[in-house]
């Protein structure tokens, strides 16, 4: 039996975003929170599966919207940069991802506890609030 990445999976089953005009941009490399952004000139939808809590995240940031990174945060990563670039990158990423962002299943009940229980649900969600974004 052969399966796909997780990575595979959200981007492949996600596709659908470029109909409003996202790209797929870069997957995030984590073991237990995996995601991908897709993006436009004017803001990304960050989607992703949390193993530990068994149910997907999906947020649209307006990257014209910077927050400002605490600088405890900045020196932290510089920190874990020093023995580990990877991570440090990763968290880099993470770190631009928190723009101004609005979770999009806020509010919303997911049932079941897997991917493919959730993914219906969720797609469904993301295209309605993408609809009514643009």
């Amino acid at each position: 039996m052969c399966f796909k990445s997780i990575y595979k999976n959200l981007k492949e089953d996600f596709r659908f975003v470029s109909e409003y005009g996202y790209l797929y941009m870069h997957n995030g490399y984590h073991h237990v929170h995996p995601y991908v952004v897709f993006g436009n000139e004017n803001s990304k939808v960050v989607i992703g599966f949390m193993y530990d809590e068994d149910c997907f995240r999906a947020s649209w940031c307006d990257i014209s919207v910077k927050r400002k990174t605490p600088i405890e945060t900045i020196k932290k990563i510089e920190e874990i940069a020093k023995t580990n670039p990877r991570e440090a990158d990763e968290m880099r990423k993470m770190v631009d991802s928190f723009n101004a962002c609005t979770d999009i299943l806020e509010g919303h009940i997911l049932l079941g506890k897997k991917y493919k229980e959730q993914v219906e649900q969720v797609k469904k969600i993301v295209r309605d609030y993408l609809y009514e974004k643009n």
